[in-house]
């Protein structure tokens, strides 16, 4: 049998190092170590550029293998972090409301509900008794280190939320873990400095980067640690027993966030990178501290709301940062191929839920359908005379497009108070109920078709669809009105009312819903 060349046996090992869902994603043969990056991205070729600069032995940059310190954050710079939320979060918010096994302090599982619910209908975070971290280590209290472990472990095979087609065991960058290959394949020594505790990282660091990035350097978050014999004893006058197992304790050590990462870098390593990798404010310390000394940093920008749940305002406002500091940055929209794998689809679950819920009410049913890709679970009926020319108007699965469009809708509720100004103003000039509703009738026509002003486009939509239901591209006149309500009473409440279907599709249902005019009939 004729024996394999050597660097094809080196080749299958690295590969068997990489586990199977990983292999296939990583292109094996590929003469571009960043294949999974865009040709033309500029965060590429400056790092391709810098690695071949600094290993170069004649070049006057160059820097010696013990001095190739490169530090990586781990969520949302390595690995997802809107899962909704941080993986350690995720993985506190299944102990606390889902392990039927673990009963929670009733004041940590009120919170753990408040939060829960924020984060799956994108809301602020409630205020938190303490800090998650900190009942995160409460809720583990007493396990041994490797009970914890192995509980992380049967978590990582928890379908990803929002996501189809991945664990959360599988919820890596691709492209950053080719990054992460390539420099340690120039010799370059790779840490992880993650502001999640550094055990549950190690776990699911094994089988992914382990090959690169071995558990000794994972640096993070440390949760207290006991001997089960220890009792009340410090640790410095206890003698570990043969009987003794290492437990959590209960408290949260310390938490590896911004300044505390220089910290933890100068004790752990004790040499200042030459180059950082995050993606956040709570970044930026650590790449300052490498800056300092000569290093640099790539900083990752979460704009990506197609293949990710990114936000492209948070991501903006970030790369402003950047360019103040001079860190550079990577567009995940515009300099990836892929983001988890071509095998993996955001599936956008309807997650958002109304106070006052829109399916109660037929007449804002009439206009809208249930949509589970959409950002507020509703997306305009195509069927619907008032409301079907803003079916394909936008993509309703997109929070950048309808943020815009919400912003819009915000902007002409914000119009309808001149319309309560009128009101005073007539009242006050002794004029009767049919005269104020003609007026505020016909002003409330203007305002519909002026919140359109600067996009010709929709401006066109609205008008067709005010001639479709009412013969008319101003809207309905206060005859017409009249004529079908019998009542200028009537006709001035309808003035004042909005198009409630279009304000569920735009997350604006339970804020405007006192001014629905018998809204569930």
């Amino acid at each position: 049998m004729k024996k394999l060349p050597a660097f094809l046996l080196v080749l299958a090992f690295a590969l068997s190092l990489l586990g199977g869902a990983l292999a296939e994603a990583l292109p094996a043969l590929s003469p571009d170590p960043l294949s999974l990056w865009a040709e033309d991205s500029p965060a590429k070729a400056s790092l391709t550029d810098y690695v071949q600069t600094v290993t170069d032995p004649e070049n006057a940059a160059y820097i010696a293998p013990a001095d190739r310190i490169a530090v990586f954050d781990f969520d949302g710079t390595l690995y997802g972090e809107r899962f909704p939320s941080y993986f350690d979060t995720c993985l506190f918010l299944h102990r606390v409301l889902h392990d039927e096994g673990y009963a929670a302090d009733e004041e940590v599982r009120a919170y753990a509900e408040a939060l829960e619910t924020a984060l799956l209908n994108g809301e602020p975070e409630p205020d938190a008794p303490r800090s998650t971290a900190q009942m995160a280590a409460e809720a583990f209290r007493g396990m041994t280190v490797e009970a914890y472990r192995a509980y992380v472990r049967d978590f990582m095979e928890t379908p990803a939320w929002g996501f189809e087609g991945m664990t959360y065991a599988e919820g890596y960058f691709l492209p950053m873990v080719e990054a992460v290959q390539y420099l340690a394949e120039n010799g370059f020594k790779v840490f992880i400095s993650s502001g999640s505790e550094r055990a549950l990282v190690r776990e699911l660091t094994e089988g992914t980067l382990d090959a690169w990035i071995p558990a000794e350097r994972v640096i993070g978050s440390s949760f207290t640690l006991t001997a089960s014999g220890q009792g009340d004893a410090a640790g410095r006058s206890y003698t570990f027993g043969p009987e003794d197992e290492v437990l959590l304790e209960g408290s949260l050590a310390v938490k590896n966030q911004k300044t505390n990462k220089v910290f933890s870098v100068v004790d752990e390593i004790g040499k200042a990178p030459v180059l950082v990798f995050g993606n956040s404010s709570g970044d930026l310390a650590l790449a300052q501290y490498a800056a300092q000394r000569g290093g640099r940093a790539y900083m990752l920008l979460c704009d990506d709301t197609q293949r990710d749940y990114g936000d492209a305002e948070a991501a903006a406002a970030f790369a402003e940062t950047c360019a103040l500091y001079g860190y550079e940055t990577v567009s995940m929209r515009d300099e990836w191929l892929t983001i988890y794998g071509d095998s993996v689809a955001k599936s956008a679950p309807a997650i958002f839920a109304y106070e006052n819920d829109p399916r109660d009410n037929p007449r804002a049913m009439a206009d809208i359908v249930e949509n589970p890709a959409a950002v507020y679970g509703f997306s305009p009926n195509p069927e619907s005379t008032r409301l079907g020319k803003f079916a394909d108007a936008l993509d309703w699965s997109d929070p950048d497009q309808v943020a815009a469009a919400r912003a819009e809708r915000e902007a002409y509720h914000e119009s309808m108070s001149e319309l309560y100004r009128m009101i005073e103003t007539m009242l006050g000039e002794g004029k009767n109920v049919e005269e104020i509703a003609r007026a505020v009738s016909a002003r409330r026509n203007e305002l519909r078709l002026e919140a359109y002003a600067d996009d010709p486009e929709r401006l066109a939509l609205a008008k067709q669809s005010n001639l479709d239901t009412y013969g008319s591209e101003m809207g309905p006149s206060a005859d017409s009105l009249y004529e079908k309500y019998g009542s200028w009473q009537t006709v001035l409440e309808k003035a004042l009312s909005s198009n409630m279907g279009m304000d569920a599709c735009l997350g604006l249902y339970d804020e405007y819903f006192y001014t629905y005019v018998d809204a569930a009939q």
